[in-house]
């Protein structure tokens, strides 16, 4: 059986490809090659391989992470079967998406340059992760725009996203000034008027998001589900399903015309298993995985959607299921680096997919 494979990597401030075939591969170890990312310390590696003689052809992402290396150099490396994501699709489509989407998403992180500044949606920044992941992105020098609820959080975020944020190089402005891009709005994601009107004055101030990060959620009290009220069943509900579905039905149509933009639905472990006395949040992040799995479906070539599955991290809602266990979790904070470095780096080849930090 042949199978063709892709590297794609950086090497003297170019992206390379690198497409070739192999009748006998070996499955247990790979020779790879890195590219480097902007803050100038880690390598991200993208393997894929294309079987195909399967029916239908199968694109399979080998390994996609990031290592402290010193310089640009070949490791080998062994590859478990769970870091295999296969995508069925016809090999010859698949490919050409694929490349098209790495070298457009990526282009802009060659070796010494840096990433381009993107701008990203984060709903629910008022505390835990969004928050976090707020300042993690406005450090980075990306442009945020948050809502909550919550006005006196969005006042001291602002504060926070003021001192996070670097000046920029060729400018003399502190980083008060720096920091006026990033757009925070007071904004209830359960009402489609309001996600409606802070479409309007996304649009009208920071123009199209890039990524799109559907963070706000609630949970229920731990109780068993006929002891959970109506009234609770449904705020948990409305937040984490139709807050969400309320964001796609104002932001997509604005991503629509130049097709690009990605989409991050936050999910859960317990959005892929069941739990006691969290039926109602486990219910709706199932929700959200079948919704994103089903609108990924609806986007047209250059846009993702995905289900992200945090891990357990030691915010306000799993105190009130863990208790003081809680503090046994990462905090959010450490959490944010990595998450963003993940959210950043997706790309068109993980549309549909259910993902974990």
């Amino acid at each position: 059986m042949f199978e063709s494979f892709v590297t794609v990597f950086f090497l003297n401030n170019q992206i390379s490809v690198v497409v070739y075939r192999s009748s006998k591969p070996n499955r247990n170890q790979f020779r790879l090659l890195f590219c480097l990312l902007p803050n100038g310390k880690y390598y991200m590696l993208l393997y894929l391989s294309i079987d195909e003689l399967n029916e239908p052809p199968v694109l399979k992402v080998v390994f996609n992470t990031c290592l402290v290396r010193s310089d640009i150099s070949d490791l080998q490396c062994s590859i478990g079967s769970d870091s295999v994501r296969t995508l069925r699709e016809g090999a010859g489509k698949v490919l050409k998406r694929v490349l098209y989407s790495v070298m457009n998403a990526v282009a802009s992180r060659a070796v010494g340059g840096g990433a381009s500044p993107r701008t990203i949606l984060i709903t629910g920044v008022g505390r835990g992760l969004g928050r976090a992941l707020a300042l993690e992105l406005a450090k980075q020098g990306h442009t945020v725009v948050g809502c909550s609820r919550t006005q006196d959080k969005l006042d001291s975020l602002k504060l926070e996203l003021a001192a996070a944020t670097p000046a920029s190089p060729s400018s003399t402005e502190p980083n008060s000034l720096s920091s006026n891009k990033h757009l925070l709005i007071n904004a209830d994601i359960t009402s489609n008027n309001s996600i409606e009107e802070l479409a309007h004055v996304v649009m009208e101030k920071n123009g199209i998001p890039d990524i799109v990060v559907n963070n706000a959620g609630a949970i229920n009290k731990n109780n068993r589900i006929w002891e959970v009220t109506e009234e609770e069943f449904d705020t948990v509900i409305s937040t984490n399903v139709k807050g969400i579905a309320n964001v796609l039905r104002h932001f997509i149509p604005l991503m629509l015309p130049k097709k690009q933009g990605i989409i991050v639905n936050m999910s859960s472990g317990w959005g892929r298993s069941g739990a006691a006395l969290v039926a109602p949040y486990c219910a709706s992040k199932w929700a959200v995985e079948g919704l994103t799995r089903s609108v990924a479906k609806e986007l047209p070539e250059g846009m993702a959607i995905v289900a992200l599955n945090p891990g357990v991290i030691n915010t306000d809602m799993l105190v009130s299921c863990f208790g003081n266990s809680a503090e046994l979790y990462q905090t959010p904070e450490s959490w944010a680096s990595k998450a963003a470095t993940m959210i950043l780096n997706l790309t068109v080849a993980d549309n549909g997919a259910s993902l974990t930090v």
